[in-house]
């Protein structure tokens, strides 16, 4: 088993300090992202990781995101897409040379599911329901511990948001926003001490995914393009020779692209822009982008208006995600992805999901989960005439007013 930590660039958990209550022993966490999975081990005693994994789901090659790979499993049944993620976490488990004493598991519904072995088929039509939605505790093959899968809020807002609200405590942050940008755009509102919350399927460009050069967040990955007088020039994590173009990346190039005349305001661009044979910005990249910047722009725009809240009376909003370092806040304006009405207001947060599932996985706090779980409530944005309005207008690359 390779161990990916030193190479992928996603969180920083390491440096993170978690509280800790003198129990020995060590645990596992993990966040069963759509495209990149994390797994913590956790010194309990001292709330400390002493390990990061971190590898691009195996689940890939069934399809980039949930919905193909619902499709996938209606045709040949779930095991198979159980089996290929289970072996990866089996091989990593077995490299631990630490008894483990349990693993607490988050993600989004669809990703949880099949991690259980659950036909996921309720969740991606109506009436969406959720086959398990109550904490459960398991036996896995291969894993010699309980294994303690988190539970979700809906069939489309995952355990992996539950730890993102856990982890900022947003329950006590009235008109607070926490946006999760990854293959699924999920998204929760605090106010008056209730929990709002709604997802977008943006696919997975946030992440790299879907791109024509698109990788995760590793050494080589391209995760910053500059230009000056007519010459393109980029920034490499680890400064190692270009393997691709991450997350933050293309959001670097697209901002650039747009300023500077390559793209236009309504995402057309004349030729293809190539900067080494694995670095290139194809028409059908910026058509994938836009969709994704057009959903979470549109989500952010629905649940607000569900709770008559604008946007200049927000006071926080927690960025989360697993894009590194590399994230540049003002072309998350410039793209038109968050509203102007939001730039003085965001906190970046890193992966909160991961945060907050070791922090779960170390307290062990039953009661927190069923506070935040109780007071939340869902909104379905499909059939939504608001998010599709809202999605067509914000197809352009323009400053979004939040209008």
């Amino acid at each position: 088993m390779v161990d990916e930590a030193e190479t992928f660039q996603i969180s920083g958990s390491r440096d993170v300090c978690f509280s800790a209550h003198g129990e020995k022993g060590y645990a596992l966490a993990a966040d069963l992202g759509t495209t990149t999975v994390v797994m913590e081990l956790i010194d309990l005693e001292k709330g400390k990781i002493l390990k990061e994994y971190t590898f691009t789901n195996p689940q890939k090659s069934f399809g980039a995101d949930v919905i193909t790979r619902v499709s996938w499993i209606q045709r040949t049944g779930v095991r198979e897409l159980q089996r290929v993620l289970l072996d990866k976490m089996k091989d990593i488990v077995q490299s631990i040379p630490h008894p483990i004493k349990r693993m607490t598991v988050c993600g989004n519904p669809v990703m949880t599911h099949i991690f259980m072995g659950v036909d996921p088929a309720p969740l991606a039509m109506a009436p969406f329901a959720c086959p398990v939605k109550e904490y459960t505790e398991i036996s896995l093959d291969g894993f010699p511990f309980p294994v303690q899968v988190l539970p979700p809020i809906s069939a489309y807002v995952g355990s992996d948001i539950v730890m993102g609200i856990y982890d900022v405590r947003q329950i006590q942050k009235d008109l607070s926003l926490l946006l999760d940008l990854g293959t699924n755009g999920e998204m929760v509102l605090c106010k008056d001490g209730r929990l709002y919350c709604t997802s977008a399927a943006c696919g997975p460009a946030f992440e790299g995914g879907n791109m024509s050069c698109g990788q995760g967040a590793a050494a080589g990955a391209i995760d910053e393009f500059f230009y000056n007088d007519g010459i393109w020039n980029y920034h490499t994590i680890q400064e190692k020779e270009a393997t691709g173009i991450c997350g933050s990346g293309y959001m670097s190039l697209l901002a650039l692209a747009v300023k500077h005349g390559f793209i236009d305001a309504g995402g057309y661009m004349e030729k293809e822009l190539i900067f080494h044979p694995r670095a290139k910005l194809s028409q059908r990249d910026v058509r994938e982008f836009q969709l994704a910047k057009s959903a979470i722009a549109a989500a952010l725009v629905c649940l607000c208006r569900f709770r008559e809240t604008a946007f200049e009376e927000i006071r926080v909003l927690y960025l989360a995600g697993g894009f590194g370092a590399g994230v540049k806040l003002q072309n998350l304006f410039d793209l038109g992805i968050l509203p102007v009405y939001l730039r003085d207001k965001v906190k970046v947060i890193g992966n909160s999901a991961v945060h907050g599932c070791v922090s779960y996985a170390i307290n062990q706090d039953r009661d927190v989960l069923e506070t935040i779980i109780g007071r939340s409530q869902s909104l379905l944005l499909a059939n939504n005439r608001i998010f599709s309005e809202q999605f067509m207008a914000n197809m352009m690359f323009v400053q979004n007013d939040g209008k």
